[in-house]
């Protein structure tokens, strides 16, 4: 149903043999309204749900850049006993709907120029590197690099200009806001949801938001 009323959304549900084990939902509206009008961070955080299961509730929230107001962005909901695999679920699951969609992209860029999928895709890994990298020289080999496979994949990774999306050429302070108050005031928001069982929780947060 989130796929039919917000396509673009994304739901991941995990079972073993018909059990529930882990549901995460994030909702295309908040994704797009956090890429139109957040700060670029995302808090991450994550509250007990009080339901006779015990599980977990990791959320990300952003923040609207001119009020102390945040949006949405992803919950998870994990059962308590497989917390050691929230982490890696989680923020698989985030990596894979919102955090690439320059290198995205990208790749369908590359495709035009006629590279095959591998090709592309060794380009798109290249270009993610190079975001990552905290130094100049560091993000000039992961260039070189691209370069010299196609150069024409380098002049277009140019035009996305690199200090709105690589760590080493972003200027001043990188993100400016290092409290966790967001995440805090989400996990007080949803006070009464996570008192829930896990479909009325889910439910809950959907008509809050």
């Amino acid at each position: 149903m989130v796929h039919v009323t917000n396509p673009g959304s994304r739901v991941v549900i995990d079972a073993d043999d018909g059990r529930f084990r882990r549901l995460f939902i994030s909702y295309n509206a908040c994704i797009e309204g956090f890429i139109a009008g957040c700060r670029p961070l995302l808090f991450l955080d994550g509250t007990f749900i009080k339901d006779r299961y015990r599980g977990i509730l990791p959320s990300a929230t952003g923040k609207n850049p001119y009020q102390p107001s945040h949006r949405l962005v992803m919950i998870s909901d994990v059962d308590k006993g497989i917390r050691a695999t929230v982490e890696e679920f989680f923020l698989d699951a985030f990596h894979s709907r919102c955090v690439l969609h320059l290198v995205e992209n990208y790749k369908k860029k590359m495709k035009d120029f006629g590279h095959k999928a591998n090709i592309a895709t060794t380009l798109g890994e290249l270009l993610q590197s190079a975001a990552y990298k905290f130094t100049i020289s560091e993000w000039d080999n992961d260039m070189k690099e691209l370069a010299a496979i196609d150069h024409r994949a380098y002049v277009t990774v140019m035009e996305y200009s690199p200090e709105r999306w690589a760590n080493a050429h972003f200027p001043g302070i990188r993100y400016g806001h290092v409290t966790s108050n967001v995440a805090e005031s989400f996990n007080s928001w949803i006070r009464k949801a996570h008192l829930l069982q896990i479909l009325p929780l889910v439910e809950t947060i959907r008509k809050q938001i």
